[in-house]
């Protein structure tokens, strides 16, 4: 039995590398949006870290307001794509350590 419980340990810890080696994978893919009015451009990493926000000059004479909404709809748009990058990453990660074991990719 104690076999058995080593033989997980180190599937754990492999599974641990695979999905800290996912995130390095993560920070390298660049997620790019514009807006539907071409006047935002947004680049971010699929780590979620925002690398660009490029505004076209004629947004000066906008309202803040209808600034401010677009970006947020722009940068939400990249999250979620960012998001779902992520959840793929790390689920391949683990599935190449410890396949067939559904949720795992929960735990870490």
């Amino acid at each position: 039995m104690l076999g058995d419980l080593f033989g997980l340990t180190g599937k754990i810890e492999k599974a641990k590398e695979e999905v800290a080696r996912a995130k390095e994978r993560l920070a390298k893919i660049h997620i790019e949006k514009t807006s539907d009015d071409n006047k935002i451009y947004v680049r971010i990493s699929a780590d979620k870290t925002i690398h660009e926000i490029r505004l076209d000059p004629a947004f000066e004479g906008m309202a803040p307001s209808y600034m401010a909404g677009k970006l947020k709809e722009i940068l939400n748009e990249a999250m979620d794509e960012a998001t779902d990058i992520q959840e793929r990453e790390v689920k391949e990660a683990l599935q190449r350590v410890l396949p067939g074991i559904p949720g795992l990719d929960k735990f870490f």
